[in-house]
């Protein structure tokens, strides 16, 4: 049995583990009165600096006129093995064998996992998907996942009208929403510097997460993917002819619906900088002065996009997002003109602002459905599609608003909005 005990009590005859009495501590107050003021003044100094170390007690511990030998026998040899931390020299040898076999273990995982990337079919999202973040860092594309985009098939993926809402927050941002076929994604872009960064907040930004790496360089792969037979880098414009992201439905349009959060007349042209490009192959939905070319991409820039850089554009390949409560008969200012399938895509609005809350059962009311039935109807006569934001996340309302002809349902639950559209489709 070991106790607690200081070099002092052996000095002063007294046994540590003693029961006895009224304990050590009335033992060292009984002999500093014995010696008078003076000297337990000098004890308590001497007490407050001794060592408190572990006793090993047996009936064999000598009386104090032993105590040094004692101490010396037990305590003189720090380096014993009985003090070692290891148990013995031997030990401690294991310790660091085993050390270095886990670190030859750990490298010969990663240089294995390493031949396993390389070894996954490409041709699939899944793949995409199953390897993220395998090399480089977890959340948004490396050189690896840029160059696997070329790679991307959606085969057995049904296009959806869903839209992917703050797509950039998921944990793979494009592939989750495409793995799930929404045609619909969202993306807010930040003007810093001469580069346009894609985040929620200005907080949040990070020079790796751009637009174009995030989405148009990606996007760009994947059509070029689609379409092998074609040489989009041949200088041509090849608008009408080239095949969609979707295998299912190759003349989906994918809609990248960009929400500008810096000053619109700065944004804009950087924007138009950076989509140009994809413009001059072909891959952009477009309107060419007397009518609109659709292409396997829709940009539409909402927030603080100004209508006017939009409405007198010469070459327009960026499409409003038009307000859907100014689309209605009860409201309908003269500016509703304007608004047309020449220079918007989609009409939007909150759906709090203007429709209100449904009941706790998500239920909606005659009057709300009547509303709703208004706004869809106004927006649909100028040819535009019908979007939601801050769409309330139940199913049941989401069914009543597909039901009432809304185009496509703003949603945060992919997985639960696919088995929806699933079923209605």
């Amino acid at each position: 049995m070991t106790s607690f005990g200081s070099i002092g009590d052996l000095e002063s005859g007294i046994n540590p583990t003693s029961t006895g009495g009224s304990g050590a501590q009335d033992s060292f107050d009984d002999d500093s009165t014995r010696r008078g003021s003076n000297d337990h003044t000098s004890d308590k100094k001497n007490l407050s600096s001794n060592l408190v170390v572990p006793l090993r007690t047996s009936q064999n511990t000598s009386p104090c006129e032993h105590c040094g030998e004692n101490i010396t026998r037990r305590f003189g040899s720090l380096s014993s093995n009985h003090f070692s931390p290891f148990g013995t020299k031997n030990g401690v040898l294991r310790i660091l064998a085993t050390i270095v076999n886990l670190g030859l273990i750990t490298t010969l995982l990663v240089l294995v996992s390493h031949l396993r990337y390389d070894s996954i079919p490409t041709r699939d999202v899944q793949s995409i998907l199953a390897t993220w973040g395998s090399r480089g860092v977890q959340g948004w594309p490396t050189s690896i996942q840029a160059k696997r985009s070329a790679d991307f098939n959606s085969a057995g993926i049904e296009p959806i009208p869903c839209h992917s809402h703050n797509d950039y927050e998921r944990q793979i941002p494009l592939y989750d929403a495409l793995n799930v076929g929404c045609t619909s994604i969202e993306a807010d872009i930040w003007l810093q510097g001469d580069d346009l960064l894609i985040g929620h907040t200005e907080s949040s930004l990070d020079p790796s997460r751009t637009l174009k790496s995030l989405y148009l360089d990606p996007l760009t792969s994947i059509i070029g993917d689609r379409n092998p037979d074609l040489d989009l880098n041949d200088g041509e414009d090849h608008s009408g002819s080239l095949k969609g992201v979707f295998t299912a439905n190759s003349t989906t349009s994918l809609t990248l619906l960009v929400d500008v959060k810096t000053d619109s007349t700065a944004t804009l042209p950087v924007l138009m900088k950076q989509l140009s490009p994809l413009r001059k192959q072909g891959l952009l939905t477009h309107f060419d002065g007397s009518r609109t070319i659709q292409g396997p991409i829709t940009v539409v820039a909402t927030g603080n996009t100004n209508f006017d850089a939009i409405y007198y554009a010469k070459d327009r390949f960026v499409f409003f997002d038009a307000p859907l409560d100014h689309q209605w008969r009860e409201e309908n200012p003269a500016d509703a003109k304007l608004y047309n399938k020449d220079n918007s895509y989609y009409a939007s609005v909150s759906f709090e602002k203007a429709i209100g809350k449904p009941s706790f059962r998500g239920d909606l009311s005659d009057e709300q459905i009547t509303k709703i039935n208004e706004q869809v109807q106004g927006a649909h006569t100028r040819g535009l599609k019908v979007r939601y934001w801050d769409t309330p996340a139940g199913e049941k309302t989401w069914a009543q608003l597909w039901k009432e002809g809304v185009d496509v349902l703003n949603v945060d639950d992919l997985k639960r909005a696919k088995g929806l559209l699933g079923r209605q489709s």
